[in-house]
């Protein structure tokens, strides 16, 4: 590599905290849903469309934060993010008005645009594009264990202190992320803004219009979209709820098994970006991972089993074909110049994002649409035959994601635009 292995590796890791720290405030609400009904004394799809403002900010600021840091560097915008995330968090544990906390939830969504972006940036940056899907796969799996935090350990938490101090601890913690990006995170190794080739006169809108006129732009990102939506439906929101249904156990028991899901993107992220890096292809890892994910949902949303062990298998696989993420990342930044690489996997992202944050809502409005008129604890009560219309988008989902993988994105051999060769 170009610069020291060391070095680099020191500063994507400390840029990726925020990382850790914002899918922990995402996944969160998954395990306090009934805690949240009750002190909001709202139905689910409203709780739904509370937390999913989280990812209406997150996807829609995906594209101005890739354009900020491409301008001002990643030090600056991590910085101020993870404070804004801090102080959002702070006005969520406090509040008992939905709209209020919806507000928050927003603003911790727009500050946390940036966690993913920032240090793939860096990494686009530090290492050198033969590496770029497997460091991707590195900062995925770093974010996995922020998802594994969030899941049972919060639901065992909210069980003894409450929620509320729960997320009071989320909230301090991101001051002193605050401090450390500042003293730590470097935009750039020494001398390559000399090298970056930017035109003259280079503006934030030609940065954007140089992405998105690119149709292998909008390709990669449905592919994106379709390979995290069976994790943002189910491991960031419903899955939880909808196996304590299915088993018939507490929903903090249930949610253990959502641990495996995380492990296992943690796991598998760098090892499929490894394998596209040195295969030197994106298209058939995304392909093969895509039929594992369908068939894992499939078998997790409709097929009845009696062990929430059998559960966690399925999740097991759901979790691996999500690992294919990173390379879909890799592929918009083979296909973009070094100058817009910020703003490329913004968009990017933003597509991914939504993947969580358009199949929520409609999951909770759907269960609200096709509900039974059950009522349990003061709240309405759900049961399979809601569960199982609504999780219909998520295989829907994949096969529009599969089959714009085959017919449409072209291969990149791990080149960059760069490259003589491409």
């Amino acid at each position: 590599m170009r610069h020291s292995v060391s070095l680099a590796s020191f500063i994507v890791f400390i840029s990726s905290l925020f990382y850790v720290y914002e899918f922990f405030l995402r996944v969160m609400p998954s395990v306090i849903t009934q805690e949240l009904q009750h002190d909001f004394n709202a139905s689910l799809g409203s709780i739904s469309m509370m937390t999913a403002c989280f990812g209406y900010a997150y996807a829609l600021m995906q594209i101005p934060s890739g354009v900020l840091i491409d301008r001002f560097g990643p030090r600056r915008l991590l910085t101020g993010a993870v404070i804004i995330c801090s102080c959002a968090s702070f006005v969520f544990m406090s509040t008992t008005h939905m709209y209020t906390a919806s507000i928050s939830r927003l603003f911790i969504g727009a500050a946390s645009a940036c966690a993913f972006i920032a240090p793939l940036t860096l990494a686009s940056r530090w290492f050198e594009p033969k590496h770029f899907a497997m460091v991707a796969g590195i900062v995925q799996m770093l974010g996995c264990m922020g998802a594994i935090i969030g899941q049972e350990p919060i639901a065992l938490l909210a069980e003894k202190v409450g929620w509320r101090d729960a997320m009071f601890y989320a909230a301090s913690t991101g001051l002193i992320l605050a401090a450390v990006f500042m003293i730590f995170v470097k935009d750039h190794p020494p001398q390559m803004q000399k090298k970056m080739n930017i035109p003259d006169d280079f503006s934030e809108i030609k940065r954007v219009k140089t992405v998105l006129k690119n149709p292998q732009t909008w390709y990669i990102a449905f592919a994106g979209f379709a390979c995290w939506a069976p994790v943002g439906a189910l491991a960031e929101f419903i899955g939880p709820r909808f196996l304590s249904v299915k088993h018939n156990v507490l929903v903090s028991d249930s949610a253990w098994v959502f641990i495996w899901v995380w492990l296992t993107i943690g796991v598998f992220s760098p090892i499929v970006g490894w394998w596209s890096d040195h295969i030197k292809q994106r298209k058939r890892p995304l392909l093969i991972l895509a039929s594992i994910s369908l068939v894992a949902t499939i078998n997790l949303i409709y097929i009845p089993y009696d062990s929430l062990d059998v559960e966690a298998f399925w999740l097991c696989l759901l979790g691996i074909a999500a690992a294919a993420q990173p390379i879909t990342f890799a592929l918009v930044t083979d296909i973009n110049p070094k100058y817009v690489i910020a703003t490329a996997i913004g968009f990017n992202n933003m597509a991914v994002a939504s993947g969580a944050f358009i199949t929520q809502p409609i999951i909770g409005l759907l269960m609200d649409i096709f509900w039974e008129g059950q009522i349990q604890d003061g709240v309405p009560n759900y049961g399979l035959h809601e569960y199982h219309i609504a999780l219909s988008i998520i295989p829907i989902a994949i096969l529009l994601g599969m089959w714009i993988t085959y017919r449409y994105i072209n291969e990149t051999y791990c080149t960059t635009v760069e490259d003589d060769s491409l």
